[in-house]
């Protein structure tokens, strides 16, 4: 005899979990911070805002493709895809509320510090998405923990919560071969600037500035060491690589701006001190 996983449990005994109109359903607490959210669940929307932790994480995770939606979280309406995700950045503008979901939340704050028009609660969806679909730190593994996203509900899904890590954790890069028509990597680069640190690790994985940010792009080289230098290369013939090349200087300043903050030496910068390294 076999049984349903604890786990699971909740979420077996509702196949109406990812219906918008379904209470269970996180959208229902995160789409949007108005009165739709108090009539439907009363005194409980209180603990849940699009910018709370468990909101902003659950809405990344659909971004990239978890819970049983499409990337940038997508579902099929007859025939057209519909996104969550865009309609969460284009009704939650606000600026003035922290990014609780970012992974790398020192070198985020320390970029966002220096924008001159400083993120919304839509925008760091943008960011966190892409942070995390392409950027692998190997550290969060430990600071990783399952939770439910609200522990009151049976049927309620499970969410990956990452404690702030400090920014200079090594980091891989992983590009998949055909990032020119990877969804959540086109909608960033149709912003940029609000995943500004992102694309700066992106870029130094690129340029091989420094050796805590390893580039994973797959190619047919034989040995290891040509295909690491033929990643790049072939990286450059890309949208992103071309794009990251364009802005150089650029990159190259934001990168050594948050190297700077964390004490640690790269080509670019005449700092010291690393506090950490990739280990055996």
């Amino acid at each position: 005899m076999s049984y349903t996983r604890f786990i699971n449990f909740g979420s077996s005994t509702n196949n109406k979990i990812m219906y918008p109109e379904e209470p269970s359903n996180p959208l229902t607490y995160c789409l949007w911070n108005n009165s739709n959210s108090n009539y439907i669940h009363g005194a409980t929307a209180y603990n849940y805002k699009p910018y709370c932790v468990e909101c902003s994480t659950f809405m990344k995770e659909i971004g990239n493709g978890m819970h049983g939606y499409g990337p940038w979280g997508t579902i099929n309406v007859n025939g057209n895809l519909q996104s969550y995700c865009e309609f969460y950045v284009q009704n939650n503008i606000e600026n003035t509320q922290p990014n609780l979901s970012a992974i790398n939340t020192e070198a985020f704050t320390i970029i966002n510090a220096i924008m001159k028009e400083k993120n919304s609660v839509g925008e760091n969806l943008i960011r966190n998405t892409l942070e995390l679909r392409f950027l692998n730190y190997l550290s969060s593994y430990k600071s990783n923990k399952k939770v439910s996203f609200n522990p009151n509900v049976a049927t309620s899904p499970y969410i990956h919560i990452y404690n702030g890590i400090c920014g200079n954790c090594p980091v891989i890069v992983n590009i998949p071969q055909n990032i020119d028509n990877d969804i959540i990597m086109n909608r960033a680069l149709l912003c940029p600037k609000v995943s500004a640190d992102v694309f700066a690790y992106m870029w130094a994985a690129m340029v091989g500035v420094y050796d805590n940010v390893i580039l994973n792009y797959p190619c047919n080289s034989l040995t290891e060491s040509e295909s690491y230098n033929q990643d790049r290369k072939s990286l450059i013939n890309t949208k992103l690589g071309k794009y990251l090349m364009e802005k150089n200087e650029y990159y190259s300043n934001l990168f050594c701006t948050i190297q700077r903050a964390f004490k640690v030496t790269c080509s670019n910068c005449g700092c010291k001190a690393e506090r950490c390294k990739f280990t055996n």
